[in-house]
């Protein structure tokens, strides 16, 4: 009986792990100014966290700037609504350099390229869907400061 039911079980996780709706995604970095130091490409699941808490982030990558675009894959994604933010951090720091008055010294951008105005877009602004295998999200990078 035991056996029986360790099998059940075992079919149930690996049906389930097999028609589980997962894709990835294709991310696209561009309006690089310069190839110093990397990208930081942050994913989000929760409206929460968006866009500074990246403790909670879904997905986090880095990659050294080498061209442009910059392309990023996210693989084993599950199907829903996400957001992404990028910062390109040229002295390589781990986060967002600012001027003395508060303007970002360094690139970055968003999901679905919001415009930026005197604060920080809203998950709903930067949110996108994932609901197929692939999905390609293009981001324009932003430079307040030369």
């Amino acid at each position: 009986m035991k056996k029986l039911f360790f099998i059940f079980v075992i079919i149930f996780i690996v049906k389930n792990y097999l028609l589980s709706e997962v894709g990835y995604l294709v991310i696209l970095i561009k309006g690089l100014r310069n190839n110093r130091g990397v990208i930081r490409v942050v994913l989000y699941d929760k409206k929460e966290h968006f866009p500074d808490q990246h403790q909670f982030a879904l997905k986090k990558t880095v990659g050294k700037v080498v061209n442009e675009p910059m392309k990023f894959i996210l693989k084993d994604i599950s199907y829903g609504k996400y957001a992404i933010t990028v910062l390109h951090d040229e002295n390589n720091n781990s986060k967002m350099d600012y001027t003395w008055y508060g303007i970002p010294k360094e690139g970055f951008g968003f999901s679905n390229n919001p415009k930026v105005k005197l604060s920080k877009p809203q998950f709903n602004e930067a949110m996108f869907e994932l609901n197929s295998s692939t999905k390609e999200v293009a981001i324009e990078l932003i430079y307040m400061t030369k």
